[in-house]
């Protein structure tokens, strides 16, 4: 894609895109790819990389939808000791998959390529667009900063400027090290990190994301795209309990996604297949196994991006399934208002405590019947693709001993 085109980015989305992208566009008149090339980033981490290709710096983009476990499995990947972990990048634009496509593109381009200037301002361009505003991300200077991120960030900070708790851990309060998070401090992290992981549920399709791993693996990075599945009976009914989705036809829109990029796999027009298909950095996994085996389908993921599941990964993962059924067992046998606190952390969305292979029987018990049979009956075709099994009654969706995939 030429730069040319890069220039014409943001079609005329109503009166206020366009003043945020002309806003943008005088900010940045070469056009951001021009930009990225020039940036010092780039320099310093070709530099780093240039020593050997084991020390290629990794990029591994989980792309999913929203309620489809993907906080779960970037936990995963955020307990490894020397990662980024960037949990929703794209949040400031929205859900949808047409408004400020190629913005979005270049904004996470800029970052996994650890440039980190100028976040407010590209913040305010999702703002304007989705119509969505999020003072904290203001406030902090990074939206979603996990406990992760503020972890390095503290590390970094410490050494880089000699400030903060000899105990690693972040201090919101400090004057040097605190919030707000500082754009060179974040670019330094960023580059001393072995692993640069993104959990993304802003990019629709994979051809969206094309043109971003065309680019950091011409800036030496060695990339790779995580594609999360899960059952659309079950986002769908998780979407209505955490977000209140009452819509008869919000399915479908969970459906077609997973259309589009099926048919992008199509192996009949693996000519058309974007490249990072065809160069094996693209992975496909179901939520529902890597709930039932977290630690077997660790192993495959970190196997995939061509690394050894970490040791500390590893005792993280059977540590907190371990906690989790101790604090299980704890609250059951609790009093009742412990045992409500227990209800709300499996209810799926914002809990911390949650037994995983519940999740996966809770949907069936709860999600109403018409629901599951108007997601059956629109998502046939992707269910059978994907392996999931379809419930003839109401008796086969409540009976949970019964599999509903293969």
């Amino acid at each position: 894609m030429n730069i040319l085109r890069r220039w014409g980015i943001g079609i005329a989305l109503g009166l206020i895109n366009m003043v945020a992208y002309l806003q943008w566009k005088h900010q940045h008149p070469a056009g951001i790819w021009k930009s990225l090339y020039d940036m010092n980033s780039l320099s310093a981490t070709s530099n780093w990389l240039s020593n050997s290709d084991t020390k290629r710096q990794k990029v591994v983009i989980l792309m999913t939808q929203m309620r489809s476990g993907s906080s779960f499995t970037g936990r995963i990947f955020a307990g490894t000791n020397g990662s980024m972990y960037l949990y929703e990048p794209l949040v400031t634009f929205g859900r949808d998959c047409t408004t400020l496509v190629e913005y979005k593109m270049n904004f996470l381009t800029q970052l996994l390529n650890c440039n980190f200037s100028n976040i407010q301002k590209n913040y305010d361009v999702g703002f304007r667009a989705s119509h969505v505003y999020r003072p904290r991300c203001a406030d902090v200077g990074f939206c979603f900063n996990k406990p992760e991120l503020l972890r390095g960030y503290a590390a970094t900070c410490r050494r880089v400027l000699n400030d903060g708790p000899p105990n690693g851990e972040f201090n919101r309060k400090s004057t040097k090290c605190g919030y707000p998070l500082k754009e060179d401090i974040l670019h330094q992290q960023c580059l001393d990190a072995k692993i640069v992981f993104a959990k993304i549920t802003r990019v629709c399709t994979l051809d969206q994301l094309q043109e971003v791993f065309n680019y950091l693996e011409s800036a030496g990075k060695d990339a790779y795209v995580i594609h999360l599945v899960r059952d659309p009976r079950s986002t769908t009914y998780s979407r209505l309990t955490a977000f209140k989705e009452k819509s008869p036809t919000n399915h479908k829109e969970i459906c077609d996604r997973i259309r589009r990029n099926l048919a992008i796999l199509d192996p009949n027009f693996q000519d058309k297949a974007p490249k990072l298909v065809s160069e094996g950095k693209y992975m496909r996994v179901r939520f529902e196994d890597l709930s039932m085996d977290a630690i077997g389908w660790a192993q495959k993921l970190f196997r995939f991006i061509g690394i050894d599941l970490p040791t500390e990964v590893e005792k993280k993962i059977r540590g907190t399934l371990q906690r989790d059924k101790d604090i299980i067992e704890e609250l059951k046998q609790g009093e009742k208002s412990k045992q409500a606190q227990l209800q709300r952390d499996q209810s799926e969305y914002y809990g911390t405590t949650k037994d995983s292979k519940e999740v996966l029987r809770k949907w069936r018990r709860d999600i109403p019947l018409d629901m599951a049979m108007r997601v059956q009956r629109d998502c046939g075709d992707i269910m059978q693709s994907l392996g999931y099994i379809a419930f003839e009654d109401e008796v086969e969706l409540r009976d949970v001993s019964k599999p509903f995939f293969w």
